[in-house]
């Protein structure tokens, strides 16, 4: 059974592709989680760059501790995005900061990672000298999908082949690709967005991305796909997952 996962970008398409390697596959081993310390490392410094350059786009005073911890941070990840357990310690200071808590309470108003708050919590074991990320810190990680990614799995007596896909407008155009013969497609949608700014969400054009991209999937009534898998447990963006086209 082909199945084709489309969505707008950051809407957890691959995050839910990683889930069906862990539920149905092998998971990650070893080696494979070590390859994703950087992914973590990089997420989790961008994250706190975010948070802190949100007082500006809020338009809050930054206290002068922020402030000299913000420049601390930009100064030794210019040109290479390590955690050290140093940085780690700064990290943590800041986001146990109040100011910068309430920053992070108006999250929905500036870009921020889903991720953010995760990856803060376990800071000083993600900036252990040796550090090995997790299968939850795997699946909590955001790196942007380019080209076709494909997996095949299989449940009882089903062989499946799931397609991840690229959802920037760039990536789009790719699609028409992989629409061949497939069986199902699954449109997944962010939940953590319902309350992001509508100039946050992707696109600046009149609508957003997911809107417009389920509103042109096949014009049939959307099912919602239940499963007796726990998606969920590892939803990083807590993807909303619609079946729009089936073909048995």
């Amino acid at each position: 059974m082909k199945l084709l996962l489309l969505g707008a970008g950051e809407s957890g398409k691959s995050t839910l592709f990683k889930q069906m390697k862990v539920i149905n596959k092998d998971g990650y081993s070893e080696d494979e989680r070590r390859a994703f310390q950087s992914v973590v490392w990089s997420n989790t410094i961008g994250s706190i760059k975010a948070l802190l350059a949100g007082f500006e786009q809020l338009k809050i005073t930054m206290p002068p501790e922020v402030a000299v911890a913000q420049a601390t941070i930009i100064a030794e990840t210019s040109s290479r995005e390590v955690l050290t357990p140093e940085l780690g310690n700064l990290i943590q200071t800041m986001w146990r900061h109040e100011a910068v808590q309430n920053v992070f309470d108006r999250r929905n108003e500036f870009q921020l990672n889903d991720s953010a708050e995760y990856y803060f919590e376990a800071i000083q074991r993600i900036a252990s000298p040796r550090y090995l990320p997790t299968t939850d810190d795997v699946l909590h990680s955001r790196v942007r999908t380019t080209g076709i990614v494909q997996s095949d799995f299989r449940i009882h007596s089903t062989t499946f082949t799931m397609f991840d896909v690229g959802g920037q407008r760039n990536e789009r155009r790719k699609w028409i690709h992989c629409f061949d013969h497939v069986n199902a497609v699954c449109f997944v949608a962010a939940i953590s967005e319902f309350d992001q700014v509508h100039s946050l969400i992707h696109d600046s054009s009149s609508e957003p991305s997911s809107v417009r991209l389920a509103c042109a999937c096949p014009a049939r009534r959307p099912l919602p796909l239940a499963s007796r898998y726990p998606l969920s447990i590892y939803a990083r963006p807590a993807p909303l997952l619609a079946l729009t086209h089936v073909t048995l």
